[in-house]
């Protein structure tokens, strides 16, 4: 860089303007720390995995700690709604459902609303083909529990609101500028394609372009990016699905899960929480798989007969998961200042306002808000035969003279 580039100077940075980086952006920001939030796409875009129209919300988890953070995430949602005099938030109540015995996931699903103390009903299988009579049909074995205050957040309000209320309270936003260059300290320095800054804390959110970002840092996580199709099934009847909730299947091996008409009118958006691995993220349309349609036709076929079975609508998303599912948080090492957040699985957005929260605490060395063991890296390398190999190392430093040259 040429000497005649001013260097700029922010209290925080965070990288990547997907949900989690604008609402820990927004929490800088709204501290009062003078923030730049960078994008490497023009915004809005479709490139990661915020974007789309609607996100199940829910308590109803396998892990209770989940269940805990969406409860307080539920909280700032409705602030966010105030600041904003936006509508993000439609109760829709959430069905979950199993059908084989002993139920384990249903039951852990229930154990976790009830831990929460939110307002639920059970029914079995029978009574759920009643209730929502025309629109599914499940077997004798099912059983089936409501999380009456559940719903859905429109996606895309909620990420324009973060963006916008964080602009209001002084945060500066960068759209097409990647990064190219991070080197860690007291004060570390940031790199882009237009510039170069200093900044007393930074927070990397950069979803699917976390390893490209985290290891040439040393921190070598193990992510797996996929394709997942996102499909829209047309109602056979209109009405049928009138008060219909969202819904999780837990019964196969990835979960079918589905949500009430909200982009398109008419259709409902039933997906598999699962994908198609991909290698890069830039390899997200040249993935063509459709396996996981076909077994969602069947699914659809079998027990949603109140839809057609071909989708009339395919769109595109992408999942960075973790190998348990659960979301990694962290800081660097000997630099508390530098913290990230990836692998979020697919159960991210929800948790967006709560997580923006808990990493605005990280890297201003505030108490946390919650308890972040569960999503400490440091779980996959106790287990050394299942994930790692023996040039993995998270806890490597980088040396000063190395640099991060993952483009963003």
């Amino acid at each position: 860089m040429s000497s005649s580039h001013k260097i700029m100077n922010f209290d925080a940075i965070v990288v990547g303007a997907g949900i989690e980086g604008s609402a820990t952006a927004y929490q800088l920001a709204k501290q009062k720390h003078r923030t730049l939030l960078l994008e490497q796409f023009p915004l809005p875009h479709s490139r990661g995995s915020s974007h789309g129209q609607s996100r199940i919300i829910r308590c109803a988890y396998e892990q209770t700690f989940f269940a805990h953070m969406v409860l307080d995430a539920m909280e700032m949602w409705k602030q966010l709604e105030k600041e904003t005099n936006t509508n993000i938030f439609k109760n829709t109540g959430l069905l979950v459902v199993e059908d084989q015995a002993p139920h384990k996931s249903y039951t852990q699903h229930l154990n976790a609303v009830k831990a929460v103390r939110k307002p639920y009903a059970v029914y079995t299988g029978s009574e759920i083909n009643d209730k929502y009579a025309g629109a599914v049909h499940y077997e004798k074995n099912y059983k089936g529990m409501v999380e009456l205050g559940a719903g859905l957040l429109k996606a895309d309000k909620a990420l324009r609101s973060f963006q916008e209320q964080f602009k209001k309270f002084g945060g500066i936003i960068h759209d097409e500028e990647g990064v190219i260059e991070v080197i860690p300290g007291d004060i570390i320095t940031v790199t882009t394609n237009k510039g170069q800054y200093r900044t007393k804390r930074l927070v990397l959110a950069v979803g699917a372009w976390a390893s490209k970002m985290l290891k040439p840092l040393g921190l070598n996580f193990p992510l797996q990016i996929m394709r997942v199709n996102v499909c829209y099934w047309k109602v056979k009847t209109p009405g049928v699905f009138n008060g219909f909730p969202c819904f999780i299947d837990c019964s196969a091996e990835w979960p079918i899960y589905g949500l009430p008409s909200h982009e398109y009118p008419g259709m409902v958006k039933v997906c598999m929480h699962g994908g198609h691995p991909i290698a890069s993220p830039e390899d997200r349309d040249l993935c063509k798989n459709q396996d996981d349609i076909k077994k969602m036709s069947q699914y659809i076929q079998k027990f949603m007969p109140g839809l057609e079975a071909k989708p009339s609508i395919v769109e595109s998303c992408m999942y960075t998961s973790t190998p348990d599912e659960i979301p990694i948080i962290g800081t660097y090492p000997n630099y508390n200042n530098l913290a990230y957040v990836c692998g979020l699985s697919g159960t991210g957005f929800k948790l967006a306002p709560a997580l923006g929260k808990v990493m605005c605490e990280l890297v201003t060395g505030q108490p946390l808000s919650h308890d972040i063991s569960p999503y400490n890296p440091d779980r996959f390398y106790r287990k050394q035969d299942t994930y790692t190999d023996s040039t993995s190392n998270y806890r490597t430093p980088m040396k000063p003279a190395v640099q991060a040259k993952s483009k963003l």
